[in-house]
């Protein structure tokens, strides 16, 4: 396409959806979504999403099969397509859909499907399964028990790993419960912006022990945090975690047969514990555990203390 046929494209694609107001993606001949230059945290975390999800598979994700759940202008899921995987985009809001449809089609990626639809609609027989899974920016964005069923659903549909970016909660005020489990969080009141819920006044974000032991029913074997590449606007953030969820098989030592701590949970609060030489705090601490028969894990000390 020329530069003039994908500026006037861009131009009816704004007139119909609206302006681009989170994805700066590059059409070709110097056409940009938004505008050269105007970049920041969006584009950032599209390098690093990338980033995360090619080290997680190897290098490469061609050929691979990738879901984007609330794919919002569908960056993600572009810049993915751009890299040789065949993607599904999904998207509630069809001014979504529609502009993530037409830098999918400015860049000719054919491989790449979008659809307009609610992430609590999922088939997975109609839609099969992937390889991966984003689910980046939509589960503080649902009540219960949606966002605990959509958790669900990422574990059946991914054959191997999930990408989770989300808001969590500071407090432990709020109790909910979903299939037996009892988690904590607080509820947040959606408003009307871009960005927001679709069918729901309020939302449940989970505290970080909340969402770890929802990943872990849900079937995901391990799951880490993704602290590099940084972003330190977003970093600054103690309520904002994105995590890589592997769905794999449960591995018992074989160095140990006896060994078998199973999954466990993450408890809701943990004591304050650091060695003593970190400071005078830790070492007060210390000695006050040891009065009542604690103290330092042996694994710590040294020899014959």
């Amino acid at each position: 396409m020329t530069r003039d046929s994908l500026e006037r494209g861009r131009q009816e694609a704004i007139e119909r959806y609206g302006p681009w107001t989170n994805s700066n993606i590059h059409l070709g001949e110097g056409v940009f979504t938004i505008a050269p230059g105007a970049n920041g945290m969006a584009e950032a975390r599209v390098q690093r999403i990338t980033q995360v999800v090619l080290d997680a598979v190897g290098g490469s994700v061609e050929g691979l099969r990738i879901l984007d759940l609330g794919c919002y202008e569908g960056a993600f899921a572009i810049e993915l397509a751009m890299r040789g995987a065949d993607g599904l985009a999904i998207d509630a809001r069809e001014e979504h859909a529609g502009k993530t449809r037409f830098a999918r089609d400015a860049l000719g990626l054919d491989r790449l499907e979008v659809e307009r639809g609610d992430v609590r609609d999922l088939d997975p027989e109609r839609i099969g399964t992937f390889d991966v899974v984003l689910c980046l920016g939509v589960l503080y964005h649902l009540d219960v028990p949606a966002a605990f069923e959509l958790i669900e659903r990422v574990a059946q549909l991914t054959r191997g790993l999930a990408v989770v970016e989300t808001q969590i909660s500071l407090t432990r005020r709020e109790q909910v419960s979903h299939r037996g489990g009892a988690y904590r969080g607080r509820w947040y009141a959606e408003g009307n912006t871009p960005g927001a819920s679709v069918g729901n006044e309020r939302s449940f974000w989970m505290t970080r022990p909340s969402l770890l032991n929802a990943l872990s029913s849900a079937g995901f074997t391990s799951v880490s945090e993704c602290l590099t590449p940084v972003i330190p606007d977003l970093a600054a953030y103690r309520d904002h975690v994105t995590l890589l969820a592997v769905k794999g098989r449960a591995a018992a030592p074989a160095s140990n047969p006896d060994v078998d701590f199973g999954a466990g949970e993450w408890p809701e609060r943990l004591p304050v514990v650091a060695h003593p030489a970190q400071g005078g705090r830790y070492r007060v601490l210390e000695r006050l555990r040891r009065a009542r028969g604690g103290g330092l894990h042996k694994v710590f000390r040294k020899p014959g203390t």
